[in-house]
């Protein structure tokens, strides 16, 4: 009988040992990233838009994987953290599933900095060379348009590197 109470606990705990493993296991634990790493059937050049008191910044990503994350802070003032995932649909149409987050430094009346943060996470639907807002607030918004990367021509008329 002891025996058999032994085996039970000494199995109880394997199962438990592997179901704990499981749930820290990197691999199953992004499989939700799987699709990020699938090839689209073209490349497609991603716009993001800034648009803040200051002005306006662009700034280009070129992919041809569904997965896409952008890190922009090479400025001061903003930072952004996009994540998302394409699907091309009919014609001239991409669906974009979204993650962003939009970090600017705010001065206040009394000089002190302050980080204001805008985010937000959807889907919409990106015809070419059409952007749209997928961020907004009082002080800035973040549009992002998408087009196909065509590839450029030479003299000759054969296909040579992608222009974006």
């Amino acid at each position: 009988m002891t025996n058999k109470i032994f085996f039970v606990v000494c199995l109880a705990s394997v199962c438990l040992f592997r179901a704990s493993a499981f749930a820290h296991d990197p691999a199953l634990r992004d499989a939700g990233d799987v699709n990020a790493q699938i090839a689209l059937p073209a490349n497609y050049v991603l716009t993001f838009i800034l648009t803040s008191e200051k002005g306006k910044q662009e700034a280009n990503l070129i992919t041809a994987q569904r997965g896409v994350t952008f890190d922009f802070v090479d400025d001061p003032e903003h930072s952004l953290r996009f994540k998302g995932q394409l699907k091309p649909g009919d014609g001239n149409q991409v669906t974009l599933a979204y993650s962003a987050m939009l970090i600017t430094m705010v001065t206040t009346p009394s000089n002190a900095k302050q980080a204001a943060t805008t985010s937000g996470e959807g889907a919409v639907i990106l015809e070419f060379n059409k952007p749209i807002t997928i961020l907004k607030s009082a002080r800035q918004q973040l549009a992002v348009s998408i087009r196909p990367v065509t590839p450029a021509v030479s003299p000759a008329g054969s296909a040579t590197a992608a222009q974006p």
